[in-house]
């Protein structure tokens, strides 16, 4: 199954990146690479996360990568991950494909 990812979600990685090696560069390295890792498996189990339950009628579904979530949404032949946020943050209402 291919994975695509929104412009909203590649921003996003961009921006944790950017936070994290503030502090620590070689935690960033590590954390995009078990991202990558993580994204690219939902290719082959995209049932893997857990379904986001305030979301009705919606195949939304997330999963941790560290103290961050990737959110995603599953086709019937692709992945897309929506957005990736941290752990603290509120769950959004609603999503669009961007």
């Amino acid at each position: 199954m291919r994975v695509d990812w929104s412009p909203l979600a590649l921003r996003r990685v961009n921006q944790i990146i950017d936070r994290i090696a503030k502090h620590n560069v070689r935690a960033a390295q590590n954390w995009i690479g078990q991202l990558l890792d993580t994204v690219e498996l939902l290719g082959q189990f995209p049932r893997r996360g857990r379904r986001l339950n305030t979301i009705k009628n919606a195949e939304i579904r997330h999963i941790w990568v560290g103290m961050y979530r990737v959110i995603y949404t599953i086709d019937r032949d692709w992945v897309q991950v929506l957005t990736v946020r941290h752990g603290m943050q509120r769950e959004l209402r609603r999503y669009r494909r961007r």
